[in-house]
């Protein structure tokens, strides 16, 4: 059975992106779509283990199989950098309960609204929060056009 819950464990987050877990499950996946996703998650896992961005992962036994970032806003917000779920664990409904848990942090923290980046080509990713009731704010295009980011909000 997969368990979602907050992660603060030294050795999922790693020292590095050599022996860190999170690095290990979303480099190879993200840094297609996001190029320099790895200069950026360096700084991120030390951002977790500083209280500055959260971490919530899903477990399988000891393997993490699906994980979520977020970033507080000033502006009493929540971001969420990111959210994967390993391929051959897609059927499990993981992703619902990792941004389910999202939303208990939110409300138990009074954050007011989600924002969240979504490559336009990923049709996937997009519904998932547009059938949540996202809606879209804006388009990115600083790493050109065939990396467009959408920007969604829930309010």
């Amino acid at each position: 059975m997969v368990k979602v819950e907050f992660l603060i464990d030294s050795k999922i987050i790693g020292t590095g992106l050599e022996d860190s877990l999170v690095a290990g499950i979303l480099i190879e996946p993200l840094q297609k779509m996001y190029p320099g996703f790895s200069d950026w998650l360096l700084p991120c896992l030390s951002q977790i283990k500083e209280g500055k961005r959260v971490l919530i992962g899903a477990l399988d036994d000891r393997d993490l199989v699906g994980v979520c970032i977020l970033k507080y806003l000033k502006n009493e917000g929540l971001e969420i950098n990111t959210l994967f779920v390993k391929l051959e664990f897609r059927d499990q409904k993981i992703g619902i309960r990792l941004y389910d848990q999202v939303l208990r942090h939110a409300r138990d923290r009074g954050q007011h609204f989600i924002d969240v980046e979504v490559p336009v080509a990923d049709l996937i990713l997009t519904g998932f929060f547009v059938r949540r009731g996202f809606t879209e704010v804006s388009r990115n295009w600083r790493f050109g056009p065939e990396y467009a980011l959408l920007r969604l909000a829930l309010t």
